[in-house]
């Protein structure tokens, strides 16, 4: 047995500019990640911008735990991250 917990906080200024503040807990035993806060505590920030409706650039700095992640209807198991990572993406 064991518990996780996740959190986010979003501040929206219009439709551009999003910033959230993200925090990950889990007392699993068999995440293969440390926590960049604590041995179980991940946390991260995430500022994304939307200068039109066809472009988001997203910046992210901080560290999530390893696991099943979905997004859009698919899930997938994923490995741990701590670091920076920025992306731009764009619809043509």
């Amino acid at each position: 047995d064991y518990t996780e917990m996740a959190n986010a906080i979003i501040w929206h200024q219009g439709k551009q500019w999003m910033i959230q503040l993200y925090q990950d807990w889990t007392d699993n035993p068999l995440v293969q990640s440390e926590g960049n806060v604590a041995d179980n505590l991940y946390g991260a920030l995430e500022v994304q911008h939307k200068p039109s409706t066809n472009m988001t650039v997203k910046a992210f700095y901080g560290a999530y735990k390893a696991g099943i992640r979905c997004s859009g209807g698919q899930c997938r198991s994923l490995p741990g991250f701590e670091g920076a990572r920025m992306s731009l993406n764009g619809v043509f």
